[in-house]
């Protein structure tokens, strides 16, 4: 990762400020952009639900809902419970933020795709919804507590709706003074 400083419009010599841009490849995206470390931070988050649970189903033993499936206390994943059709719209997620976040001199195609994963998270939510009363049907007479991962998929939700709502300002300060030319 290379970081450097670019010169400042400032006709004065040795006037400088310094903008993080850090460089992966060709691709370059500015850090301290709002918008930037909104979709960073969700990017994080939707990764983090991947580690940790969903949730504990408490019976006669204690069952973890992580996001691979139910978890037993020795370490092995019942079949009862399909969890495979859960990763697909968490890990396109993931991808299409992170695609956003690389595409920051486009701030249409940025708006596009993080609509496009407003779409997908509400598909997650749906599936997540399903995948948990599945559990809940597997154990009828079972108690189902919420886990730390429950809240990283509404978190991510809430994030690329922030930097979406940055990116629209953006663009309109940008039409702005295009017309005052």
């Amino acid at each position: 990762m290379k970081v450097s400083g670019s010169e400042s419009r400032d006709p004065r010599p040795g006037t400088r400020d310094f903008l993080c841009i850090c460089t992966f490849g060709e691709n370059f995206f500015m850090l301290q952009r709002k918008q930037s470390l909104f979709m960073l931070m969700a990017v994080i988050a939707i990764i983090a639900s991947y580690f940790f649970s969903f949730g504990t189903i408490h019976s006669t033993e204690t069952l973890e809902i992580r996001s691979y499936g139910v978890k037993e206390p020795g370490g092995n994943y019942l079949s009862t419970v399909s969890s495979y059709w859960l990763y697909l719209p968490m890990a396109i997620n993931a991808w299409l933020t992170s695609w956003a976040l690389l595409r920051f001199k486009d701030r249409k195609r940025q708006i596009f795709l993080l609509r496009l994963t407003f779409f997908l998270f509400a598909v997650s939510f749906v599936l997540l919804a399903l995948y948990i009363s599945d559990a809940q049907r597997s154990y009828p007479d079972a108690h189902i507590s919420a886990g730390p991962a429950f809240i990283f998929p509404p978190l991510a939700l809430v994030l690329n709706w922030l930097a979406a709502r940055l990116i629209r300002k953006d663009e309109e300060l940008v039409r702005s003074v295009d017309r005052i030319r």
